[in-house]
C-alpha cells in the first residue's frame, strides 16, 4: 500500500522539462502524460521538445450503452458504492492514511464488478454521487 502511494507521489503531474515518472527510465510517463497521449490521440514523443507528434494511441472497442434508471436497483447499488469509493479517497488523502487508501481500493475493485454486471444488461454506469439515503447529491459549492 505504501508503496502505491510513494509511487502516486513520485509522478506527481510531471512537468514540462521532464514528463517521466523516473528519469531513468523514459518509457514509463506520469500519469498526466499517459493522458495526454490519449486526448491528443498521439504519443509523447520520448525527447525535448515534448510534443504529442509520436505514434498513433490505438483505442480499445468501447461498448455503447444507454445509461440506466437512476432509481433501478442497481444504477442504486453502484452509485453509492461510488459515492463511498470518493468518500474513502477523500479521507486517505485528508490524512486517513493506509486503512482508509486500502478501503478505497477494495472498492475500486467492486465497482469495476459493479459495472460490468451493468454493462451485461445492457445498461451503463450512472456515476452520480450519491448520500447515506441514495439521495443524489448536487454540485460542490463553489464558495466565495
Amino acid at each position: 500500500m505504501r508503496a502505491g502511494i510513494d509511487l502516486i507521489k513520485r509522478q506527481v503531474e510531471g512537468t514540462s522539462a521532464v514528463p517521466f515518472e523516473n528519469r531513468a527510465e523514459p518509457e514509463e510517463l506520469a500519469h498526466f502524460y499517459q493522458f495526454g497521449e490519449i486526448a491528443h490521440g498521439h504519443r509523447l514523443t520520448r525527447t525535448a521538445p515534448f510534443t504529442y507528434t509520436g505514434d498513433v494511441v490505438q483505442m480499445p472497442a468501447v461498448r455503447t450503452v444507454a445509461p440506466a434508471d437512476p432509481t433501478a436497483p442497481v444504477a442504486t447499488q453502484f452509485n453509492r458504492l461510488y459515492s463511498d469509493l470518493l468518500g474513502d479517497l477523500e479521507r486517505a488523502w485528508d490524512g486517513g492514511g493506509s486503512d482508509a487508501l486500502g478501503d478505497a481500493v477494495g472498492k475500486m475493485f467492486a465497482l469495476g464488478g459493479a459495472a460490468e454486471r451493468m454493462i451485461r444488461q445492457g445498461v451503463g454506469p450512472p456515476f452520480v454521487v450519491v448520500d447515506a439515503s441514495g439521495s443524489p447529491l448536487g454540485p460542490p459549492d463553489p464558495g466565495p
